[in-house]
């Protein structure tokens, strides 16, 4: 069976200063691939019938309403389905690390509902229509709050998410063990975080392989097995991640962006950028801003 292609995505939250990020926007197109994060994030989708949602190994259509959170490195993507793109749509996104509260604060009684929901997260948890009314008002009026009263928001976000009965899992118990580690092999993964330190630099398949103590043809060969890339795609999913997170969260040009984030011309920084995104890159900073809200 082939592989399907899997992007770890590079979130525009920052590790070390961000406690969550929003983004509030109105769309037609809903194409997000396959892929994961080490971030939480709910999503909310609003006049979208017919998306075709994939989160582990299930795969279904959501409805004019959607409501849902997903775990820590859990495969997941949003294709077109029979959604009819000509009426718009909203997409409401809340990312965040799983430091946002520490496990002493977790396993206290007040917090128990919220920490057996992120726990459960990582199969993927779909709400029902009277669970998403009643978040709605809170996850709309979230951008428009200010300072500490934003974490105060999330906080009633995810202890109303919580409690709401009318909630399923959706993963399968035995595709979410198989995930925990994302791209579940040590080695990978050892590749990976070589290439975040490494992106912007001019970087060679032999080193990575030596990083991983691999022979270079065994390394490539092992990057797309688990992947379903090559090992150019898998660095350059790297490097676009890197990218987007520059285009919506500073002033540089595009230009300094593309040699920024290891890229050698603009014109295949600009071919690369489409492949992936499905905009190039002044339409995704453009369909970006005013959207972004970081706390």
């Amino acid at each position: 069976m082939k592989q399907p292609s899997i992007s770890c995505e590079v979130t525009a939250l920052n590790d070390n200063q961000d406690t969550f990020l929003v983004f509030d926007r109105v769309k037609t197109d809903f194409v997000y691939p396959l892929h994961f994060h080490p971030e939480y994030e709910i999503n909310c989708i609003l006049n979208a019938p017919g998306v075709q949602r994939v989160m582990g190994d299930s795969v279904e259509e959501i409805t004019d309403m959607e409501l849902c959170i997903v775990g820590p490195n859990l495969y997941h993507a949003w294709q077109p389905g029979s959604y009819d793109d000509s009426k718009p749509c909203r997409e409401i996104t809340i990312q965040f690390n799983g430091d946002i509260l520490s496990k002493t604060l977790l396993d206290k009684q007040l917090f128990r509902s919220i920490s057996d929901m992120l726990h459960r997260s990582t199969q993927g948890i779909v709400f029902g229509p009277d669970a998403i009314k009643t978040v709605l008002p809170i996850l709309t009026t979230l951008a428009s709050k200010k300072g500490f009263e934003t974490f105060i928001e999330l906080m009633r976000l995810l202890h109303a998410m919580s409690i709401a009965p009318d909630q399923r899992q959706l993963a399968n118990v035995s595709f979410q063990t198989q995930n925990t580690a994302g791209f579940a092999d040590e080695r990978v993964e050892t590749a990976y975080n070589y290439l975040k330190a490494h992106y912007a630099e001019k970087i060679k398949v032999e080193d990575v392989a030596q990083s991983v103590r691999l022979s270079t043809v065994t390394f490539t060969r092992l990057i797309k097995s688990r992947t379903g890339k090559s090992f150019i795609d898998f660095l350059n999913d790297i490097r676009i991640g890197y990218a987007s997170r520059m285009m919506v969260d500073s002033t540089k040009t595009i230009g300094e962006i593309c040699y920024a984030c290891g890229f050698n011309n603009i014109s295949n920084f600009n071919r690369v950028f489409k492949r992936h995104q499905g905009l190039t890159p002044s339409e995704y900073r453009q369909a970006y801003q005013g959207s972004r809200i970081v706390y």
